[in-house]
């Protein structure tokens, strides 16, 4: 039987500015990094495992609207409704949809390419020349700055990130029900700060995927 994985971050920024700042929801458990900050038709995006990819020439794919609007329908579909995470905070209600953002897809992406390549599945980026972010960093990036990174940040000044990972799925539908039925990463896809997502999907050679599901919101 094929295994499941599935892994989240929440990652919460508080920022002062003029009158305040905004911070999202930030989530713990075991496998739950926390921080703090102040301040296509429908195809699959495939990767050759063996093509060496660096800083230098990593070329994202283009998302189908097809795809882009597929993955936007499930995580907002579950969105839609009301629901008890099991987080503490009790029934919920729904909240707004989220937009498509194509630069947390290219983190998104870019992730899930560094995961496969080195072999590995967790929210760190591997530190090797498959970690992009980690490059330009000289250290091994976190989703802060892969998100940073591909600019979804650039000129403001009070945001939130999550990140959602999961491994071995075969289709969005199952990933979404995974995360829904695990307390915190159901919390990010029911927080109602985070306004914008990208989602990338990625064959793991073994008959499943790897899915990076990246939120933001900013200010």
């Amino acid at each position: 039987m094929k295994k499941n994985l599935i892994s989240l971050i929440a990652l919460g920024f508080l920022v002062g500015c003029g009158g305040g700042g905004d911070s999202t929801t930030t989530t713990s458990n075991i496998d739950t990094i926390n921080q703090e900050n102040i301040d296509n038709s429908t195809t699959i995006n495939n990767i050759e495992s063996n093509t060496t990819i660096s800083q230098s020439n990593l070329s994202i794919p283009t998302i189908s609207e097809i795809d882009k609007n597929k993955f936007l329908d499930a995580i907002n579909e579950a969105r839609a409704e009301a629901r008890d995470c099991n987080d503490g905070k009790g029934l919920v209600p729904a909240v707004g949809v989220l937009t498509w953002n194509d630069n947390l897809y290219n983190a998104s992406y870019e992730h899930n390419y560094d995961m496969l390549n080195a072999n590995y599945f967790e929210h760190e980026g591997s530190g090797s020349q498959y970690d992009i972010s980690g490059i330009k960093l000289n250290k091994k990036s976190d989703p802060l700055d892969r998100v940073k990174n591909n600019g979804y940040l650039d000129g403001f000044f009070s945001y939130g990130v999550g990140e959602n990972l999961a491994g071995g799925h075969s289709t969005i539908e199952h990933a979404v029900q995974d995360w829904l039925n695990s307390p915190p990463h159901c919390t990010n896809i029911m927080t109602s700060n985070f306004k914008d997502m990208g989602l990338s999907k990625v064959d793991n050679g073994n008959g499943g995927f790897l899915w990076t599901n990246v939120f933001g919101y900013r200010k």
